[in-house]
C-alpha cells in the first residue's frame, strides 16, 4: 500500500486515487448468461452480478441509444425494491475516511415520478436524485461514508427509494454505475490548506 500526501484547499477538493477493495465497482464482469445483445438485462437467481448481491427488481445495463453513461460503460438500474449491497474488510490499521463516489444516470426522459437513490453504510445514508440540468444525462456523487479500521467488515448498501406513485410504471427508476471507493487519513488544517493522507 503506497503512502500519498496531498495539499488542497479547505472546499473539500476529492482525491481522485481510490483503493481497489469493492468487487466489481464499475460493473465490468457481467453475468455469466449475460447476453451482450440485450442493453437491459433482468437478474435474477441464476442471473447474478459478479461480487454483489441483490434483492427486488434489478438489471445489469449498457450504454446505447436509451442510456448514457460515462465512457460506454456498465451499470445497474435499480427498478421497485431494488437493492444491491456487498461486505468490504477496512483497512486492518488506524481508522480512516471512506468517501464512495458514484454516477447517477436514467433510463428515461420524462416521467411522473423520479425515484432516488440511497447510499448506506453502518455511519451514515445519503439520498441522491438525478434531476438532468448538467450538460450530460449522467451525473457524478460523492459521499463520505464512515470511517472504519481495524479489519471491520463494512456491509455498503445502494437502493432504489420509493416513491409516492400509485403507477409504478411512470416511475423513472435509478441507474448507478463507475464506483469508487476512496480511502482518507485525517485532516490537518495548515495556513487556510488541508493536509489529506490518503492510500491506495
Amino acid at each position: 500500500m503506497k503512502l500519498h500526501t496531498i495539499l488542497i484547499s479547505c472546499i473539500l477538493l476529492l482525491p481522485t486515487v481510490s483503493a481497489d477493495i469493492l468487487q466489481n465497482p464499475d460493473f465490468g464482469l457481467p453475468p455469466s448468461n449475460w447476453n451482450a445483445s440485450s442493453p437491459f438485462f433482468k437478474l435474477d437467481e441464476i442471473s447474478t452480478i459478479p461480487g454483489w448481491s441483490f434483492e427486488g427488481t434489478v438489471q445489469y445495463v449498457t450504454a446505447g441509444a436509451n442510456l448514457s453513461l460515462p465512457q460506454n460503460g456498465r451499470a445497474i438500474l435499480l427498478g421497485p425494491d431494488g437493492k444491491i449491497n456487498q461486505t468490504f474488510t477496512a483497512n486492518n490499521g488506524a481508522q480512516r475516511e471512506y468517501l464512495l463516489t458514484l454516477v447517477l444516470s436514467r433510463n428515461c426522459s420524462s416521467a411522473n415520478y423520479n425515484a432516488s437513490l440511497l447510499v448506506s453504510a453502518p455511519d451514515s445514508s445519503a439520498e441522491y436524485s438525478k434531476y438532468g440540468n448538467g450538460r450530460e444525462l449522467w451525473e457524478v456523487y460523492g459521499h463520505r461514508i464512515g470511517s472504519w479500521g481495524g479489519g471491520e467488515s463494512i456491509n455498503l448498501v445502494i437502493q432504489s427509494q420509493a416513491v409516492d406513485a400509485d403507477d409504478q410504471n411512470s416511475t423513472c427508476w435509478p441507474v448507478v454505475g463507475a464506483l469508487d471507493l476512496i480511502i482518507l487519513g485525517s485532516v490537518k488544517q495548515e495556513t487556510g490548506m488541508c493536509v489529506y493522507v490518503f492510500y491506495s
